[in-house]
């Protein structure tokens, strides 16, 4: 009776074993599928989910066509307009000159727009119009504390209803233009905070800090967006999310191509160039965390392809300096 019982004994412990392992195996597999799938969704924040990481509503074909885009030789041909404050020889020799084969400018430390739709306040208003001052204005001694503009002062007078609703490139512009732009340390960004708008003495600092106006580019053309940032100007760009922008991670952050469907839409600031690698580098306002310490890489190709479908500049005002 002893024998079979010891049979019997182990053969139970064989089969829970098998039972445990198959148990683990499986536990790991859907541990890890749940990692993958985190991974997925978190990688610089963006959530499939969650259109309000993006921030910009879609724009009209009638308006994307109807856009006069400024070239190279308008813009030299126009530049007692757009810049009277270049006035020597040398600034004008510039103009003309051949653009460099690798150009970048100096960027703002790079910001996080949480889970509102802020991204057109972080591209126009903080990339591309803090770049603006901090090369233009002599107040802020090449300082980012004092040349940092706040992405909250746009973002919150012209989005478009919610925290995640969007906004418009052109009216952060034209906000800009008209009313200025007070700075970061100014009114503070607040994630959530979007139905705050600006105080009185927060208007009055922005008031002294008009830009000279804005331009549009073509979003299309490497030579001309090469061209401007030769002239120190950060190009504020948009474009349509969609998968073949989410796979970047997956390209260390280089987006090489064009595919899938909008999944919403988007704003960030162009700061450089390489020939030798032939990408544009990006500024994005998901966070240090996210991409390469916050920017993203597109080809020269992907540019040509229309890989973004508005870009403007931001002309500087050295004036404003009150």
């Amino acid at each position: 009776m002893k024998k079979p019982q010891i049979k019997f004994s182990i053969r139970k412990i064989a089969l829970l074993f098998l039972a445990l392992l198959a148990f683990y195996s499986c536990e790991k597999g859907n541990d890890q599928q749940e990692i993958d799938t985190q991974e997925k969704l978190m990688d610089g924040h963006v959530n499939l989910l969650d259109k309000g990481r993006y921030g910009l509503a879609q724009m009209p074909d009638t308006y994307l066509k109807s856009i006069q885009f400024t070239s190279p030789e308008e813009y030299r041909s126009k530049i007692a307009q757009f810049r009277p404050d270049l006035t020597t020889s040398a600034q004008k020799m510039s103009l003309t000159a051949k653009v460099a084969a690798v150009k970048n400018l100096p960027t703002p430390p790079v910001g996080d727009q949480g889970s509102e739709g802020s991204c057109v306040g972080w591209g126009v208003g903080y990339a591309a119009h803090s770049i603006a001052r901090y090369l233009n204005n002599t107040i802020h001694q090449s300082n980012w504390s004092g040349a940092s503009r706040s992405a909250a002062y746009v973002y919150n007078q012209i989005k478009l209803g919610n925290c995640g609703a969007g906004s418009y490139p052109n009216d952060a512009m034209n906000l800009i233009k008209n009313q200025g732009e007070c700075s970061e340390a100014q009114m503070p960004y607040i994630a959530g905070g979007c139905n705050t708008q600006p105080s009185s003495q927060q208007k009055t600092w922005a008031a002294g800090r008009k830009t000279g106006g804005w331009f549009s580019v073509n979003p299309k053309s490497v030579a001309d967006i090469k061209y401007y940032l030769n002239q120190n100007y950060a190009v504020a760009v948009c474009f349509d999310v969609n998968q073949s922008f989410y796979d970047i991670r997956n390209n260390n952050h280089v987006w090489s191509s064009l595919y899938g469907s909008r999944q919403g839409g988007h704003c960030v600031c162009i700061v450089g160039y390489d020939d030798a690698t032939g990408l544009f580098k990006v500024q994005n306002s998901w966070g240090a965390g996210w991409g390469r310490s916050g920017f993203f890489y597109v080809t020269y190709a992907n540019i040509t392809n229309g890989a973004f479908n508005w870009a403007g500049c931001i002309v500087p005002n050295p004036s404003a300096n009150s």
